[in-house]
């Protein structure tokens, strides 16, 4: 009797224990932190890529990658690191907030990527100019930006280099180009190869202002005194002359000196006295403006573009040569 007691027993506990077994809920798999979107377009590392802010990077070479946020507003860029399934996300001012890793091989990889992160505050590149037009550098020298960027132009200031460089906002990278001879390549900086094409376009699209056509002159300032015009000053020998301004930038002008007697002139460049034309009628005209030329002296005063006449002679400041 007692052991049909115990084996009944041990019976009823076997039923009980399998039908709670059974009532409790098959456990879910725990869904796993956004990673690689699958048929989301992949980037082959090597290129440095811009977030919308201007923050860049640069995919570490032999990998792809899936750049799933750059747009200003979001809290950071999303880069998920294809081979490893792994992402990283990275603020704009390039901390780390959050990583995954789908594989340990993926870690050195977010890690060199992090360290390649450069602030917009950091970078070489600043400016506002949109791409689509073209605009007046130095001395009349127009260039135009290709459309679907941001550039950053610097011109020297009076005395300074004979260039003038653009910048690619988005890559960081820049062209310098020159204004004596005009629009020749001097150097670039490039830090996305992409940005070649984009530099290659704005060197394409520099041109010089053409040459004036040659009117007859006419004036009535005496020469055998000294002009003080923009940042420069230039000795006139005796005649009578016509003098002419141009600006060509903000703070950068030309004058051009011509000989009432017969229409010859020269240009100059009132901040470095360059010399970028001349028409001359005869020998005894071309000596009169060697002599005008060679008389050029910068003051070291920078100019500030044309101010309003004040003085009774189109702004010109005079002084009677000693």
């Amino acid at each position: 009797m007692l052991i049909r007691a115990l084996t009944a027993t041990l019976l009823l506990f076997t039923v009980a224990f399998t039908y709670a077994a059974a009532q409790e809920p098959t456990p879910k798999p725990t869904p796993e932190w956004p990673r690689c979107i699958q048929g989301f377009g992949a980037q082959e590392g090597g290129r440095t890529i811009a977030a919308g802010n201007g923050t860049r990077f640069t995919l570490p070479k032999g990998s792809s990658f899936q750049v799933l946020v750059t747009m200003p507003g979001a809290s950071g860029i999303d880069i998920c690191h294809v081979e490893s399934n792994s992402t990283i996300t990275i603020s704009y001012d390039c901390e780390e907030i959050a990583r995954k890793l789908g594989n340990p091989s993926g870690g050195p990889v977010l890690d060199e990527l992090l360290a390649s992160c450069v602030p917009a505050s950091e970078l070489e590149c600043s400016g506002t100019d949109h791409g689509g037009h073209t605009i007046t550098a130095v001395n009349g020298i127009r260039v135009t930006l290709p459309p679907g960027g941001q550039y950053g132009v610097r011109i020297p200031p009076p005395h300074g280099a004979n260039d003038f460089t653009i910048c690619h906002v988005g890559s960081d990278s820049s062209v310098t180009i020159s204004i004596s001879p005009p629009c020749q390549e001097v150097r670039r900086t490039l830090h996305d190869p992409d940005a070649a094409a984009i530099l290659d376009d704005i060197v394409r699209s520099c041109r010089v202002p053409p040459t004036p056509t040659p009117t007859p002159c006419s004036g009535d300032i005496a020469g055998d005194q000294t002009l003080t015009v923009g940042a420069v000053t230039i000795a006139l020998p005796p005649g009578a002359y016509g003098i002419s301004t141009f600006p060509s930038a903000d703070y950068i002008l030309t004058v051009t000196v011509c000989t009432v007697a017969d229409g010859s002139s020269v240009r100059l460049s009132a901040f470095d006295c360059h010399e970028s034309y001349r028409q001359q009628e005869t020998a005894a005209s071309a000596r009169i403006l060697d002599q005008i030329a060679q008389s050029c002296a910068v003051t070291g005063t920078p100019p500030n573009g044309i101010r309003p006449p004040d003085t009774g002679d189109a702004g010109l400041r005079t002084r009677e040569t000693e």
